[in-house]
């Protein structure tokens, strides 16, 4: 019977060393911690030292400040390191108490997460290096998708998110590249060592700028990957949940869209 009663007492501890924190806990520690990529630009871009910036990182502060305000005390928003594979986990470990930057809603994501409400819209579209855009132009999706799944075809991706996940479904006879990080498929596009990537119509537009070699084929994105992006809680954060969610209510999305986009 103690050895029972010890092993639940250990159970119970190291449970606890991953249990969310929640609005009550952020507030006295005067700390939110986000958990961000920093490698998806315009959304989040962050230096080694944690030194961010982007749309998503505008909101955080913007987040920081509301919180700040409401509860008359200072709250600090801090950045924490993630990457795109780990992301789930590090958020269920509690490594930060919410993942911002770039997050797609997906079914598999709101069964084991809090998601927020809608940020902003939206879905997968073809970036490519225009030598192959005449031969693309013009497609539906199902006979775009058909064109693209080819032997020939070097599809680069970066790991762990849903453009991987879209190009493994959809692209399975094509030679799927899956890079270290999400900066690397535009170096590896830009030195011809693959055709096209999977990603999100924003960050596509993004990097048209940077790269003048790239077009987008389907502009309108691809039917079914119509979604929007959301920030990440765990379950037992609810009470941070609900705040964001009647923070984003009374933020003006759209103008600071203005400044990235």
């Amino acid at each position: 019977m103690k050895n029972f009663v010890l092993i639940a007492a250990l159970f119970l501890n190291l449970l606890s060393l991953v249990q969310a924190r929640d609005l009550p806990e952020i507030l006295s520690s005067g700390v939110l911690r986000v958990g961000t990529t920093g490698d998806y630009p315009p959304l989040t871009e962050c230096n080694q030292r944690m030194q961010c910036s982007g749309f998503a990182i505008d909101l955080a502060e913007s987040l920081g400040k509301y919180l700040s305000k409401l509860y008359d005390q200072p709250v600090k928003v801090k950045y924490v390191k993630t990457n795109w594979p780990d992301l789930s986990a590090d958020l269920k470990n509690d490594h930060f108490d919410i993942a911002m930057g770039g997050i797609g809603y997906s079914k598999s994501r709101a069964k084991h997460f809090l998601l927020s409400n809608a940020i902003t819209p939206c879905g997968k579209v073809v970036l490519i290096r225009k030598e192959f855009f005449p031969q693309v132009t013009g497609l539906n999706d199902q006979a775009l998708i058909a064109a693209l799944n080819r032997p020939e075809i070097r599809v680069v991706e970066n790991p762990g998110g849903l453009n991987q996940e879209f190009a493994e479904q959809h692209l399975p006879n094509a030679q799927l590249i899956i890079t270290a990080n999400n900066k690397e498929p535009f170096l590896i596009l830009r030195e011809d060592k693959a055709d096209l990537m999977i990603t999100d119509l924003m960050e596509a537009q993004y990097r048209l700028k940077k790269n003048p070699a790239l077009t987008i084929v389907n502009p309108a994105m691809f039917t079914e990957s119509s979604s929007h992006k959301v920030f990440m809680m765990q379950k037992s954060s609810r009470k941070l949940a609900d705040k964001v969610n009647l923070w984003l209510s009374k933020t003006n999305i759209e103008g600071l869209k203005k400044k990235w986009f």
